[in-house]
């Protein structure tokens, strides 16, 4: 979905309440995404931010109903995201998710990644 950019997928891979949640590098967690549909607009927003996002899993433990998935991604920022308008710098980045499933479906996602080094490579780092 991230890769290939088909939201559509994730109707058959998440549930419906389905939580996506990003800490923060200062422990905290910014507001969790609720909802597969939430979700999916994220995923949307960040495809256009980023139209040539590509994620290469890199291992992929599971024990039981949780997972933890190593990845790295690479992408250009030639669109608007957040608050920031297009910078044309390219990204590589590596980080780690927790996947919890339930009932074959994703329920919840914690997706760790060094957000001072996404910010430092698009060049709106500060101080």
């Amino acid at each position: 979905m991230w890769s290939g950019g088909d939201a559509a997928k994730l109707d058959e891979i998440l549930a419906d309440g389905f939580i996506f949640e990003e800490p923060t590098g200062d422990g905290a967690s910014a507001s969790p995404v609720v909802g597969r549909d939430r979700f999916r607009d994220l995923v949307i927003e960040e495809r256009a931010a980023f139209p040539d996002l590509r994620f290469q899993l890199r291992r992929f433990i599971q024990q039981g109903s949780w997972a933890a998935a190593e990845w790295s991604m690479t992408g250009t920022h030639t669109g608007g995201y957040s608050d920031l308008p297009a910078t044309g710098r390219g990204i590589s980045l590596a980080g780690v998710s927790f996947i919890h499933f339930q009932g074959g479906q994703i329920i919840r996602e914690r997706f760790y990644l060094d957000l001072w080094d996404f910010r430092e490579q698009l060049g709106v780092t500060t101080g």
